[in-house]
């Protein structure tokens, strides 16, 4: 996921793993787990499965 703590500000990628088969379940984690880090703009880029 691309993230940014002001808008159009500098991109970072934000990577987060999550413990779950469920994609809507890891786009909610990821997106928690980013507000935590005070990030406030996401942009989802993918989600992929890892076995």
């Amino acid at each position: 996921m691309n993230v940014t703590k002001t808008f159009e500000g500098l991109v970072e990628v934000f990577v987060y793993e999550a413990n779950t088969l469920s994609t809507l379940v890891a786009e909610q984690e990821a997106k928690k787990a980013a507000k935590k880090k005070r990030f406030q703009y996401f942009d989802i880029v993918s989600i992929e499965p890892t076995a």
